[in-house]
């Protein structure tokens, strides 16, 4: 297959994971489209703060560290900052706004919308942002070249020959790992659904412990190669998904408590 047809793929791929994943978790778990709504809100909300705050520092990492420290620097400020963010969004969300978001249904619906929207806009700008390069390559190569700026340039080239060399497993693998991680995003809703009705905020700094913890594996496995990534990601998702069925986050362990009555604001 050509680039643009794994590409288009790819993108109607994410689509039709997404939306199969929140009509059928709607229709075997009878959550509320408003706890789904809650966690598609609580996404975008997490990144514009989150980014309001790692522009800067990553700026002066720039500014003191030489470019490889500073790129590692960078690296280590984007796992934090993902974890400590979304999770703390997530429970402000539901302790302040979603206050009927307390089933654990609700929580896997809070989670389907969160990691849902989550791989449509970065999985979805991708794509597009590939199928432009893709159809107009010569174009943009060309305005970017009469701006003789020879790194502008090179930094182009290398991201069109990137888009050309896209193969059938490079777009599943890509589809695979946004599956994990909404996986992850369930997992730790439903978590945060549990600090929330037990008013344990122990719950939720251990939300963001897992949350970091994910993601610094999968950029530390990278190193690797793509296989021991995929495989530790597997492993890992396949505990949270133990512990969504049968561990502490099933429905079992989340309702058998009931929720304690709300705190003043």
């Amino acid at each position: 297959m050509t680039p643009i047809v794994l590409v288009g793929l790819q993108l109607i791929g994410i689509v039709v994971i997404v939306l199969a994943a929140w009509f059928l978790g709607k229709k075997l778990l009878g959550y509320p489209w408003s706890a789904l709504g809650w966690g598609v809100l609580a996404f975008p909300l997490s990144q514009v703060f989150r980014f309001l705050l790692i522009y800067p520092v990553n700026l002066l990492w720039g500014a003191i560290f030489d470019a490889h420290t500073a790129l590692i620097a960078t690296t280590l400020t984007l796992i934090a900052t993902s974890g400590l963010f979304e999770e703390t969004t997530r429970w402000v969300v539901m302790r302040f706004w979603a206050k009927r978001t307390r089933a654990w249904r609700d929580g896997v619906g809070f989670g389907l919308g969160h990691g849902g929207i989550e791989a449509l806009l970065t999985i979805g700008s991708a794509s597009i942002n590939n199928i432009v390069l893709l159809l107009a390559a010569d174009q943009i190569l060309k305005a970017v070249e009469s701006q003789q700026n020879p790194e502008a340039t090179e930094a182009v080239n290398q991201q069109i020959d990137a888009v050309h060399s896209i193969t059938a497993a490079l777009a599943g693998m890509s589809l695979y790992e946004r599956i994990l991680a909404i996986t992850l995003h369930v997992a730790m809703s439903v978590l945060v659904l549990r600090a929330v009705r037990e008013h344990r905020w122990v719950l939720w700094l251990a939300a963001v412990a897992i949350h970091i913890a994910f993601n610094s594996i999968a950029v530390g496995m990278m190193q690797l190669g793509p296989a021991a990534m995929y495989s530790a990601m597997t492993v890992s998702t396949l505990a949270l998904l133990w512990a969504l069925l049968k561990g502490p986050l099933s429905r079992k362990a989340v309702e058998t408590k009931p929720a304690e009555p709300p705190l003043t604001a």
